[in-house]
């Protein structure tokens, strides 16, 4: 797989994290995520520190959304340190109206794998400016 970076388009003001707390291995969670929301999550990669993690990705092409999950964690690996409970971090790009938002989450929360969802702020993720800019 190739690895490519989502560039932030000037128009996206609404960047949300959460993060995802799951024991599920990437492609089983990609797979329950695929399957109960019937989207279509493309596997991807990303680099940080010289190692490469599978990301996720997503376009909801009618609102122009996208989606990406990137791997929190790899073995022992974290990537942000500050964020050790989610295994998992959910990016929305994007204007989602807020209905279908609700159900996207509440669609999530009915995959029994997912333990839980949490919304991140930004300045946790700065913590790790580096890393942040990577992905």
């Amino acid at each position: 797989m190739k690895s490519q970076k989502i560039k932030i388009l000037p128009e996206f003001k609404n960047i949300h994290w959460y993060g995802v707390i799951s024991q599920l291995k990437p492609y089983a969670l990609i797979w329950a995520i695929n399957s109960n929301l019937q989207i279509d999550f493309k596997p991807s990669e990303y680099s940080v520190k010289k190692i490469t993690f599978p990301k996720y990705c997503y376009k909801n092409k009618l609102h122009l959304v996208y989606f990406t999950v990137y791997i929190n964690r790899l073995e022992s690996i974290h990537i942000f340190k500050d964020i050790k409970n989610a295994e998992y971090l959910l990016k929305i790009e994007g204007d989602l109206p807020k209905e279908e938002l609700l159900d996207f989450f509440k669609k999530l929360k009915d995959i029994k794998e997912i333990r839980g969802i949490i919304p991140l702020a930004i300045e946790r993720l700065r913590k790790d400016k580096k890393i942040l800019n990577q992905i």
